[in-house]
């Protein structure tokens, strides 16, 4: 009989608890008020008891309110008299100091903390015209964050042309604390502008969350990839759903959707985009960017540092867009003549409503009004004109007519495997009068990397698979180095983490410059990294290093602040017309006459084919 009770009264207290549970995780007033009610009973409960063993009560009343008091203030507890009653106000007194202080000084402080959390995680949606959003939190973010505060004039311009007063940052992700901030902050360095970035929490495929950064009144969009090998793989479907939202959204709201510049990781989508996107997205397919750069750097010796230069809005020169005063009807070989420090490259000209980019054109070119001349320059300011005349009589030969002379089949070693193998060699096999021996060395088994560059060209581009580890001294010293033209160290993308594919990387240069220093060869080593902090080890080295997530977040931000720019970098770094090479002073032809600075610039930068 005794179990059977003991058992009801746990089933009891259990329904009593779960009720209590429920109860109580609705928030901190029904929490509150819990504790109200716990109190008001044990109040009753303990003056009931003192009432009727003393007799030192008038009435009920007086006793409750008696136990109120001990459970409410432990300063009563010595006015008591009795060993019953001092008994009875020494549990009260316990109790209160458990319950009646401590419950509510905990939910008190439970409830200030989530509402600082609250706070913290940037939930408030915004209010905000004319700002720059960028979605998620990847390894380019702090990149192109710190892109967007250094470009200073570039940012004045672009407020300008939106008719903004100063430049708000708003960055969605999840989740967002004080380590997200201190860690972004620490990555930016002192670029950073507690003023001018602001963070919210969300995820950029919720309808909602985009609300929360109030993202159809902003000026400009970036959705950047990441190098984390899961989030890669569906990052495409990612900009697909994003598309789809913005469009929804802003069909929802009848307004336009904003401008968006994002990027891809497959290359084979950039059709897909174009045809499903609205004309207000800018696409940059990186892994076909990047393979473009190293192709371009592998057939001419010491590119990286140019493209370095001209990418970076921290150091060195810029490409410009800038369209100049009474242009029209004037040869492009005469505008040369005008200009202080900046070196113009090219124009760009509207042919049948599409932008199309003219780099080195015939000097005997005539400007349109509404054609835009690409410059090289410092900064905006030097794009300035010494004298305003054109002195079109004095034509001046700007460009050294000099071949590139590339061996007859081109012998390249590339250690390592990735999704950028397969462009890369497709953009090898793009120069035809080119042709070239790769051989690749992977871990990765042969039939797997057959199928990533079976669709290139053989007459052009002839691939060799070999099966090794280039991480072993011995792998690397078979390999019969002195036969290769070029190195090519590729970032694998089948580790978890950027430092452990950099460190990989790093170990397998120390053992191919060691064997390198033994055969005494000197050749031309190019690196592909994740990660800027690993850069520095090879500063000393002669190697050419790509940090690839670097160069996509500057070409993400150039494109933001100034869209024409993808159409210039894609024509630059492309088997077009025109191409950067380096020739040797000796070479230089010019007829007429060159200021000494554009001639420096032409004979240190660049030369246009």
């Amino acid at each position: 009989m005794m179990v059977r009770v003991i058992k009801f009264l746990w089933r009891v207290y259990g329904v009593i608890l779960f009720q209590v549970e429920r109860y109580v995780i609705r928030g901190a007033f029904f929490q509150i008020l819990s504790v109200a009610v716990t109190i008001a009973m044990i109040s009753v409960a303990g003056g009931l008891l003192a009432h009727f063993t003393t007799n030192s009560f008038k009435s009920v009343e007086s006793a409750i309110w008696w136990g109120f008091l001990r459970l409410s203030d432990p300063g009563y507890l010595g006015d008591d008299h009795g060993v019953y009653l001092r008994t009875i106000g020494t549990v009260l007194t316990v109790l209160g100091y458990v319950l009646f202080m401590g419950s509510l000084v905990a939910i008190m402080t439970q409830r200030l903390n989530r509402f600082m959390a609250r706070l913290e995680s940037g939930l408030t949606p915004l209010r905000k015209k004319k700002h720059i959003v960028i979605l998620g939190l990847s390894n380019r973010t702090p990149l192109i964050l710190k892109e967007l505060l250094l470009a200073t004039q570039r940012v004045r311009r672009f407020l300008k042309a939106f008719r903004a007063s100063s430049l708000q940052i708003v960055i969605l992700t999840e989740p967002v604390n004080a380590r997200v901030l201190y860690d972004l902050k620490a990555e930016v360095g002192s670029a950073w502008s507690d003023r001018k970035v602001i963070l919210r929490s969300g995820n950029p495929m919720e309808i909602e969350h985009l609300e929360r950064v109030d993202i159809l009144n902003a000026a400009a969009v970036i959705y950047s990839a990441s190098e984390q090998r899961e989030q890669k793989r569906r990052f495409d479907a990612g900009v697909f759903n994003l598309l789809v939202n913005l469009d929804l959204y802003a069909e929802r709201n009848k307004r336009k959707p904003p401008f968006l510049v994002t990027e891809l990781v497959n290359p084979e989508n950039l059709e897909l985009v174009a045809n499903f996107a609205h004309q207000n997205v800018k696409v940059l397919a990186g892994s076909l960017m990047l393979s473009r750069l190293l192709v371009q750097t592998l057939r001419h010796r010491y590119l990286s540092y140019v493209i370095k230069d001209l990418f970076s809005h921290s150091s060195g020169a810029e490409i410009y867009i800038h369209s100049l005063e009474d242009q029209e009807g004037v040869y492009f070989g005469d505008i040369f003549h005008t200009l202080n420090s900046a070196t113009i490259i090219g124009i760009i000209r509207i042919e049948s409503s599409m932008q199309k980019v003219y780099l080195n054109p015939d000097k005997f070119m005539v400007l349109k009004e509404k054609d835009k001349c690409i410059f090289v320059a410092d900064s905006y300011d030097d794009i300035s004109r010494k004298s305003k005349t054109y002195f079109k009589e004095e034509m001046v030969s700007i460009t050294p007519r000099v071949g590139v002379k590339a061996p007859s089949r081109s012998k390249i070693l590339i250690l390592g495997f990735n999704n950028t193998i397969h462009q890369l060699l497709k953009e090898l096999a793009r120069y035809d009068r080119e042709r070239y021996q790769v051989d690749i060395v992977s871990i990765i088994p042969e039939k797997e990397r057959e199928m990533n560059v079976k669709d290139v060209p053989v007459s052009r581009v002839e691939t060799r698979h070999i099966v090794a580890d280039y991480n072993n001294a011995g792998a690397v010293s078979e390999l019969s180095l002195k036969k290769y033209n070029i190195i090519i160290l590729l970032a694998n993308d089948w580790l978890d983490t950027d430092e452990d594919v950099d460190a990989r990387t790093w170990l397998g240069y120390l053992h191919l410059n060691r064997q390198l220093e033994k055969i005494h060869a000197d050749i031309p080593v190019i690196v592909e990294l994740l990660g800027r902090e690993s850069a520095d080890a090879y500063k000393k080295s002669g190697a050419e290093v790509f940090v690839s997530p670097m160069i996509q977040a500057h070409m993400l931000a150039h494109i933001t602040l100034r869209p024409e720019v993808h159409l210039v970098f894609d024509e630059m770094f492309s088997p077009s017309v025109s191409e950067i090479y380096f020739v040797n002073c000796v070479e230089l032809s010019c007829e007429g006459k060159l200021d000494f600075f554009t001639t420096l610039i032409r004979i240190l930068v660049i030369a246009l084919l």
